[in-house]
């Protein structure tokens, strides 16, 4: 279970195996630390670091934000198997080759979600997926990392086009969002950088 306090002037401490969440003394509610995955915090929050402690131990990162969704901090947990990560990531970042490799194929891969579930809605004009084929065609022709962030960048902006269509969308803005699209990006993607 991921915990989400939105609200100002909250205070997070442990009670026991619990977080107790509080409002003016006032105990709001309390959940079991076993079930808890992450605490993502938007605004003015308190937290007691023996919870922070808690939290920590027990692997559950905690995240830090604004009210409009940027992200500010994250207290990260230590695990060995977050050592071993870290060290395989550097290890990538460092021979290019690899790297080059890994961002051709997490560009690839989602290239070809956005074309899947573009294909899904029929009152999307198709014009939007061949445009996206287009630019994945020529994918493989790049051997630099800028050039296929760039690939990536066409494909998106062509894939969000398609997709206001369909809702209200009308374009990507970050920080903050001014509509229920744009917000959900940008917490997922919050979410995503405290996985990485």
């Amino acid at each position: 279970m991921m915990i989400y306090i939105y609200k100002d002037e909250v205070c997070l401490r442990r009670n026991d195996s619990s977080v107790s969440i509080s409002k003016n003394n006032c105990i709001l509610q309390q959940i079991p630390i076993k079930l808890i995955e992450a605490v993502i915090i938007f605004g003015r929050t308190s937290i007691s670091t023996e919870l922070i402690k808690t939290l920590t131990q027990n692997g559950i990162n905690i995240f830090y934000c604004s009210k409009s969704g940027r992200l500010n901090a994250i207290t990260n947990s230590f695990s060995l198997s977050n050592t071993n990560t870290r060290l395989s990531q550097y290890n990538i970042y460092i021979n290019y080759d690899k790297r080059l490799s890994m961002a051709k194929q997490i560009c690839w891969d989602k290239i070809n979600l956005q074309i899947a579930l573009l294909s899904k809605k029929r009152s999307i004009d198709k014009q939007h997926i061949r445009t996206i084929k287009k630019y994945l065609s020529s994918l493989s022709l790049y051997n630099d990392i800028n050039s296929i962030m760039g690939i990536e960048g066409c494909c998106a902006r062509e894939y969000f086009n398609a997709i206001s269509e369909i809702t209200e969308f009308s374009k990507r803005i970050r920080h903050p969002a001014r509509d229920p699209l744009n917000s959900i990006l940008d917490l997922s993607y919050t979410l995503i950088l405290g996985e990485i």
